[in-house]
């Protein structure tokens, strides 16, 4: 860890002048991480309920009268299955009961040194940061993540989320600037980023609703608040759909009134447009003439007509009627011309 330089000379330690004299100081840091249990003393002045008013009087380490009523340490044994890179074990406080379980290994004791271990790559790489977002199961995963996030502190901006190297914020980096001037201070600066990081990244797992969350009596009331999704319309704005669709119903229903009773317009007069429309009828009407081609219902029609078949290419079979269109005919004309002032007759021709 590279400390934050340190002037050597007389004038102020928060300007680099010409000519001054610095130093800067490198610390060799080696970081684990112990679970304990603490006795925290609060004051709260209730009178306006705001968070300010809460304030920590006194910490001090859990003092146990006897080795039985420390608490029992739990960690997931696997057996020599998984390398510490392949997998963070799990750890936390465990019922006496599973205190010769084959799957976990305890231990009696006040504190617990995690189990874990930090891949270099990410905190070279800059990846190293639980702010940022990731998979996050307490009781394996916080303490390698969070001491990756506390070690990834990059003056090029490599690391994502907070920025604890100090070169956008001078007052933290003054308060760098002041625990680098001993290795005992400066081993305060992981402590802080450690803590910094993971107050936010886990929370207490203990019960509140009796012995072991199965206590029958003295129970604790807890408020909870139930939350629902749901997909709500506001109705104003389904106006103009609705303006929309009641002018369609009505042009609709004009429309079949009209139909019914105008004495021209119904379903047979309509059927009579659409076999005058069709290709085959037109073809049938114009190679076999006839009376009522365009009139016979579609049954007769299509007993009649529905097996013909018409080609409208220049080459046609025996079992093919080609529609030959009227050639039109073409005459030559010739014209003589006087050309004017040669006395040669032109002649050209005209079709």
């Amino acid at each position: 860890m590279h400390g934050i330089p340190q002037r050597q000379d007389s004038g102020s330690s928060l300007t680099f002048e010409a000519g001054s004299q610095w130093s800067q100081k490198i610390f060799s840091c080696a970081t684990a991480v112990k679970a304990t249990v603490k006795t925290v003393s609060f004051n709260y002045n209730g009178t306006d309920g705001l968070l300010s008013n809460l304030a920590v009087t006194n910490v001090q380490d859990k003092i146990y009268p006897d080795e039985a009523s420390m608490p029992l340490w739990g960690v997931e044994n696997t057996g020599g299955g998984y390398t510490n890179l392949e997998l963070n074990l799990i750890w936390g406080l465990v019922s006496p009961t599973y205190e010769n379980d084959a799957n976990v290994s305890t231990v009696r004791q006040p504190s617990l040194y995690l189990p874990g271990w930090i891949d270099p790559t990410f905190i070279s790489s800059g990846t190293g940061d639980l702010l940022v977002g990731s998979e996050n199961l307490p009781g394996s995963d916080f303490a390698p993540q969070a001491l990756e996030t506390t070690y990834c502190v990059s003056p090029d901006g490599g690391c994502n989320g907070i920025d604890y190297t100090g070169d956008t914020n001078m007052a933290m980096w003054v308060r760098w600037q002041q625990l680098t001037t001993s290795a005992e201070t400066a081993s305060l600066i992981p402590n802080l980023i450690f803590t910094d990081t993971t107050a936010s990244a886990i929370v207490g797992t203990k019960g509140v609703i009796g012995s072991g969350n199965t206590a029958s009596q003295n129970d604790i009331s807890i408020s909870v608040t139930p939350y629902k999704q749901r997909v709500r319309y506001h109705y104003p704005f389904a106006i103009p759909a609705l303006i929309v669709i009641l002018l369609l119903a009505l042009i609709t229903l004009f429309m079949a009134i009209t139909a019914c009773i105008s004495p021209g317009s119904n379903i047979s007069r309509l059927r009579l447009h659409l076999q005058q429309g069709a290709a085959g009828r037109i073809y049938t009407a114009f190679l076999y003439a006839g009376p009522g081609v365009l009139t016979m219902k579609t049954k007769d029609w299509s007993r009649q007509f529905g097996k013909k078949i018409v080609d409208l290419s220049e080459q046609s079979s025996s079992e093919t009627i080609a529609l030959q269109w009227p050639q039109k005919e073409v005459r030559t004309v010739e014209e003589e011309q006087l050309v004017p002032d040669s006395g040669v007759r032109k002649k050209s021709w005209s079709n």
